[in-house]
């Protein structure tokens, strides 16, 4: 009858609406834990090889970029790990999904559609190569910002108690 048919899409929906809001938990669950694991890691690693470096290149780098590597890039690598690693379990879930909805529909028009998957794979990797560069290039660009900032702030009773603000501004 129709309402034992409502009764049983509303029955669905709920189910599907715990399902969903169990799995984003548990997905949130495991993010965090992923996540402050991984920025715990990679600043120890980070940390431990600034100690094993000579002194030289202490003089050679700026404080504030040693700073903002120790402290913004493990943070930024945090979002973007757990950025990619949502994204990449959403999309294969829902590629297998539409490959077998494909697959039940025509099995000759999955297997021509998925001929276009190479090149788009190659194409996203050069795009991927070339917005990694720029990144690393704003990455380094905010690096020098922060040293800069460090040095001038650090540096600021010299100039105060020597009358050198007006030289200081000047730059």
């Amino acid at each position: 009858t129709p309402g034992q048919a409502v009764a049983r899409m509303a029955v669905v929906l709920g189910v599907g609406l715990l399902l969903k809001n169990l799995a984003e938990y548990l997905s949130s669950q495991f993010n965090t834990g992923m996540q402050e694991g991984l920025v715990a890691s990679l600043r120890r690693k980070l940390y431990d090889h600034l100690l094993q470096l000579d002194l030289g290149f202490f003089h050679r780098t700026r404080t504030g970029l040693l700073v903002t590597a120790l402290i913004n890039e493990t943070d930024q690598a945090k979002g973007i790990v757990t950025a990619s690693m949502v994204t990449l379990i959403r999309n294969l879930f829902l590629l297998a999904t539409t490959l077998v909805i494909l697959a039940s529909i025509s099995v000759r028009l999955t297997l021509l559609s998925l001929i276009v998957v190479p090149p788009l794979a190659i194409g996203l990797r050069l795009l991927t190569r070339r917005i990694r560069r720029h990144s690393r290039a704003r990455a380094d660009e905010r690096g020098e910002l922060a040293a800069l900032a460090t040095e001038r702030l650090a540096g600021i009773r010299l100039v105060r108690t020597s009358d050198a603000a007006p030289e200081e501004e000047a730059l």
